[in-house]
């Protein structure tokens, strides 16, 4: 176990010695504040299993406290001796709040115990939320019963501080629960972390924004016509799901109208990096119409695609010479990677355009395309 001053030998030496240091035997001792780094950066696979990797979360909260709003947890007590009035104050570990105290934080090292015991009681027995509804003033939330309000505003705060942790440290939101009153929504993170969101006394808040919505639907009639959204049911992919999914690409790229030519590169799958292709696009400039050619990468994945899940891609963009680079995938992408290909265009000497296609332009796709979303594919229900 690490101690504070502690320099423990790196499992993972190779990814930051060079071969002539590991040659000559040499070590990599990082500090513990350099390892947490190494960690969230994806620089390393925490194969160390060191116990503070799991507190991640926990330090870039403590980091940002002050640009999200938030404090952490205390109480105070005195009391008198000799005369004098000793004060204390304990601020209570993992456990964060905003000055309205709205929305909290609470980490996995929260010892509970020390917590009003109200909200306890509140956070400890929750039911399923069935559906999620992000209005223009209120978080509709629905259960099998009834729907709840929460304040948007406080939900978007909710969504930045889940976001900011997710700059450096993979994070989704893997569970959604509330109170049967609904007056706490807990949203349940990847590592255990509990986001809440206080919620709001009173009815008829969704009606309120049904009205917004139907204003909004029959001011946009002219110029749509509307049908159910629904969205691409990953699960039902056929196996090998990573084949499949690069088979799948390759058919919505031959079906692009500005794709005229789509060659596979690589092995079907490959353990690596997933399979790649070469397309040629036309575009227009002020010059006229011109083709460029585009990297693109296919990537199925269970978890967010994050920098070190494609890392390498500028190195296979230099190496086939292309105009541009392509991500394809049926996840979503960590903050920190869509930084990474949107600034690429702005780099004078990487001037590489980009473009992503996540889980959301895929369900775009579906409703606009369904026949390319074949049994070819998908298995039936």
């Amino acid at each position: 176990m690490y101690e504070e001053d502690d320099f423990l030998v790196c499992p993972e030496s190779e990814n930051f010695l060079s071969i002539r240091e590991l040659q000559k035997m040499y070590t990599y001792e990082p500090s513990k504040e350099e390892c947490i780094y190494n960690f969230k950066s994806g620089q390393c696979g925490g194969s160390c299993n060191q116990d503070f990797l799991k507190d991640i979360a926990l330090y870039i909260v403590i980091e940002n406290l002050d640009r999200l709003g938030l404090q952490e947890y205390k109480t105070e007590s005195s009391e008198e001796k000799d005369g004098e009035i000793i004060k204390t104050s304990k601020s209570i570990k993992g456990f964060f709040y905003d000055e309205n105290k709205a929305i909290g934080i609470i980490h996995t090292s929260t010892n509970y115990k020390l917590l009003p015991k109200n909200f306890v009681d509140k956070i400890s027995n929750l039911i399923q939320v069935t559906d999620l509804y992000e209005g223009d003033r209120y978080l509709l939330a629905k259960t099998a019963k009834k729907t709840f309000a929460f304040d948007i505003r406080n939900y978007r705060k909710i969504e930045n501080i889940i976001q900011t942790i997710d700059y450096e440290y993979d994070l989704n939101v893997e569970e959604q629960l509330i109170s049967e009153d609904g007056t706490v929504l807990v949203l349940i993170g990847t590592d255990g972390t509990k986001f809440v969101l206080m919620g709001l006394l009173g009815d008829d808040y969704d009606k309120e924004e049904r009205v917004t919505l139907s204003r909004k639907v029959e001011s946009s009639i002219p110029f749509f016509e509307f049908e159910p959204f629904t969205k691409v049911e990953w699960n039902l992919l056929k196996d090998i799901k990573g084949t499949t999914f690069e088979n799948l690409c390759e058919v919505l790229l031959q079906n692009n109208n500005g794709i005229n030519d789509v060659q596979a590169i690589g092995k079907p799958n490959a353990a690596d990096r997933g399979r790649d292709f070469i397309i040629t696009r036309e575009v227009y400039d002020l010059k006229g119409k011109k083709k460029e050619k585009w990297l693109v990468q296919c990537k199925f994945s269970k978890h967010s695609i994050s920098p070190a899940t494609i890392s390498g891609w500028t190195d296979r963009v230099v190496e086939h010479n292309v105009d541009g680079f392509w991500l394809m995938t049926n996840s979503d992408i960590t903050p920190s990677l869509y930084d990474q290909l949107n600034d690429s265009s702005k780099n004078d000497k990487f001037n590489v355009k980009t473009e992503i296609w996540s889980r959301n332009k895929f369900d775009i796709q579906f409703n606009l395309q369904k026949e390319l979303f074949s049994t070819e594919f998908f298995n039936d229900k």
